[in-house]
């Protein structure tokens, strides 16, 4: 999240440690919802792995968008603005 300067947008992160189970059990992606409060539908999941991120997050009705750790800071996050997202931060 540091190189791609997303990490003051986060509230939390969730690890296999916090839930009991790894990528690409669903668990951990739900145990994250649960921790928003947001359901699947409503949430966008950004990793870098097509079969332990974007696989299970669309299986639970997620939105996605796959990671190139090729593309600079910049583009990453042009990227972003032009998906034209409604982005609300959820917090306790």
């Amino acid at each position: 999240m540091q190189s791609t300067g997303l990490a003051p947008h986060f509230i939390a992160a969730i690890t296999p440690m916090d839930c009991g189970h790894w990528k690409p059990a669903p668990e951990i992606f739900l145990a994250a919802l649960n921790i928003i409060k947001v359901k699947a539908e409503n949430c966008l999941m950004i990793g870098d792995d097509p079969i332990r991120d974007v696989q299970p997050a669309r299986a639970l009705n997620m939105a996605t968008l796959l990671i190139n750790h090729q593309t600079s800071q910049t583009a990453f996050l042009d990227v972003l603005a032009s998906l034209n997202l409604s982005i609300e931060l959820v917090r306790d």
